[in-house]
């Protein structure tokens, strides 16, 4: 309550700043009002308006125009010429219309209306009592006419003659409200005459009397415009029941993104839109209501389903398609196309109740289990052989199992429960690597760090330049120092535009390091990674080496992230390699830096081709029984390329090139000498 009467007493204090009338409202928007008149009173616009799912220009024009104008609005000023006195001209409204994305869109027939206003103030008359031949001792001032005329202008072409005017507006336009005024003052000017009173004409008497008339015209001209863009859409939907799934219906819908679609059933419907839409005050302090669409997508489905354009309802009956855009709103029949599969609903099947088949179950069950617990206790090492030899039963497929075959369905049904339990955890494990592999480390993080880098970088421009210049001015008719100096102004234009441009070139790269990579896993089989029952010895092999397996793999996720963490971070260290590379004495550690890059980016492209090769080495008969073999070692040459290639790398720039720089350094020194 004490916040109540708190609000109550703010917006009393800001009464004569912000004057809506609350009382319009009632409990809670009267409450929600009083807020909004001290916090923020254009947001008392949605209070009034509040269909935010699709525009009502119908309230909207209802609403405005219940509004009185008597004055010009905030932010108009009044306007004088001789007796034309107070005069003022507003464009109150363009209905339809709405605001969106910073321009003012209206359909192809509008109303504009204005409202205007002015005075007419003649001057005083004039009367003096000087008994002056010849001056003026009387002016009389009085209206003689008064002319107005207002017009609507669309680029240059009058369109209307009144305060509500109806015009179509085919292009984008300029809509000119005009406001010509005109007075004319008739002025009645007299002057003194005199002339001899009395017989002898012994005096002079004095007399105002009518000299002229002339008339003086006042011309006033007032504009106001608004600058419209014509909305040249009509709504454009279509929705098709497609296919039949049992008792429900499927159906494809499509949609423009300016069009607002509302899917209507028999006792369904569904909502799909791109705006919402929101009310703002305009012409204070009359408060005209203008609309304002905002993207934002909308989805609202009830008692249906419905995913990317696929919507899935149960009746389908009485399907009514209404299509709406900011001005144009049109109904449509659904289309009905059915071609799909007919799907029957699934249907329990109960058990037999013949004993006999329990007693069958039960002795399966049993022998198993006295099976794997003496293979378990006396021959562990078998315990993975027994298994298989199990699983490798007659196979029979899942729909055939019945009570007929139960004895050899049971068995193939338990194996795949196991080998789908071991692979379980592996999957995420072989989901990253495949990912480490193919998609190309983000660099967009540390594009601020790299714009550090190459801000620093180009502080040493001008000493590159500077001491090419140096060498061409000491040159003389030297011409092994004029080569040098050309070499060195060739490396400092190089290596402006390379560095400035390492980022993109470095992003490039990796994009194509990343499409050589997924062309050739894209070739590989997915189940190639994955436990699978071909063989008893490869099943048991699995078993036995599931463990090993693991690590490998664990093992190769640790170097692939490195490597990730490598190549994301390298954007930073690109341009000081390119940098050092055309700076001679530094050229070992710019060839260190690049090849490290460059090893880091593509040899994910290697190890592609690796895991090719051995996927398919699997197919060959005298690897068919060693599968999970093959899968270790290929996870472990991945692993080990890695450490020779970059260990390749480093020793070849440490023992390759260092001397070459000494060699350079001593060149460039000896050249400056």
């Amino acid at each position: 309550m004490k916040s109540f009467i708190f609000l109550l007493f703010l917006s009393s204090l800001v009464g004569g700043v912000y004057a809506f009338d609350c009382s319009l409202f009632a409990s809670p928007s009267y409450e929600a009002c009083l807020a909004l008149s001290v916090t923020s009173p254009g947001a008392i616009a949605n209070l009034i308006y509040t269909n935010t799912s699709s525009p009502d220009h119908e309230f909207v024009a209802s609403y405005n125009d219940g509004i009185i104008v008597t004055g010009p609005p905030e932010g108009y000023q009044n306007t004088s010429e001789g007796v034309i006195k107070d005069a003022w001209l507003v464009l109150l409204s363009i209905q339809p219309s709405m605001l969106f994305e910073g321009r003012t869109y209206v359909p192809a027939i509008v109303t504009a209306r204005s409202e205007y206003g002015y005075s007419i103030e003649l001057p005083p008359d004039y009367r003096n009592s000087n008994r002056v031949t010849g001056s003026i001792c009387k002016i009389l001032y009085s209206l003689e006419d008064t002319q107005e005329n207002y017009s609507i202008v669309l680029n240059g072409e009058t369109v209307g003659s009144n305060k509500i005017s109806n015009f179509s507006v085919p292009v984008d336009s300029v809509i000119r409200a005009n406001l010509e005024l005109s007075a004319t003052t008739k002025v009645d000017t007299y002057r003194t005459t005199a002339r001899c009173c009395g017989l002898a004409c012994e005096s002079t008497c004095y007399s105002c009397s009518f000299s002229l008339t002339t008339y003086k015209l006042d011309n006033l001209t007032l504009q106001d415009y608004q600058t419209v863009a014509a909305y040249n859409h009509s709504p454009n939907a279509s929705f098709i029941l497609t296919t039949q799934y049992a008792d429900s219906v499927g159906g494809e819908l499509t949609k423009d993104n300016l069009t607002y679609v509302r899917l209507d059933f028999n006792q369904s419907h569904l909502l799909v839109g791109e705006f919402v839409y929101s009310a703002n005050f305009t012409k204070a302090p009359y408060d005209f209501i203008a609309l304002q669409a905002t993207r934002q997508r909308q989805e609202y489905p009830t008692n249906l389903f419905y995913s990317n354009g696929s919507v899935t309802v149960k009746d389908s009956s009485a399907c009514n398609l209404v299509l709406s855009d900011f001005f144009d709103t049109k109904t449509l029949s659904c289309a009905r196309n059915i071609t799909g599969a007919i799907f029957t609903p699934f249907k329990q099947t109960r058990f037999s109740s013949d004993l006999k088949f329990g007693f069958k179950l039960l002795l399966l069950i049993l022998l198993i289990l006295v099976l794997i617990r003496f293979a378990r206790k006396k021959f562990p090492p078998l315990f993975g052989v027994v298994l298989a030899a199990i699983a490798a039963l007659p196979g029979v497929r899942a729909d055939d199992c019945g009570i007929t075959n139960l004895a050899t369905c049971i068995p193939q049904k338990f194996f795949e429960f196991l080998i789908g339990a071991l692979n379980a955890p592996l999957q995420p494990l072989l989901d990253f690597t495949r990912s480490l592999i193919e998609n190309p480390p983000s660099i967009a993080l540390f594009q601020g760090v790299w714009q550090v880098i190459v801000a620093l970088l180009s502080i040493l421009y001008g000493f590159l330049f500077l001491y090419a210049g140096y060498q061409f001015m000491t040159s003389g008719h030297d011409v092994v120092k004029r080569e040098l100096a050309k070499e060195s102004l060739k490396n400092a234009i190089l290596l402006i535009i390379f560095v400035q441009a390492s980022f993109y070139l470095y992003g490039l790269m990796l994009e194509l390091g990343s499409a050589l990579a997924s062309t050739v896993l894209v070739q590989v089989d997915p189940a190639f990674f994955q436990l699978t029952a071909d063989n008893v010895v490869n099943v048991a092999l699995e078993f036995l080496l599931v463990l090993t397996y693991a690590v490998v793999l664990l093992a190769t996720i640790v170097v692939l992230t490195l490597r990730y963490l490598v190549v994301a971070a390298g954007v930073i260290f690109a341009p000081v390699g390119i940098f050092c590379y055309f700076v001679p004495p530094l050229r070992s550690y710019g060839k260190l830096i690049l090849n490290l890059l460059g090893m880091a980016i593509f040899s994910t492209f290697l190890a592609s081709i690796i895991i090719l090769a051995s996927s398919m080495l699997v197919q060959v008969e005298l690897f068919q029984n060693f599968k999970i073999v093959i899968m270790i070692t290929c996870f472990l040459l991945v692993n080990l390329l890695f450490l020779v290639l970059g260990k390749h790398i480093i020793t070849k720039s440490a023992l390759g090139d260092m001397g070459g720089s000494v060699a350079q350094a001593a060149k460039y020194l000896g050249g400056v000498i």
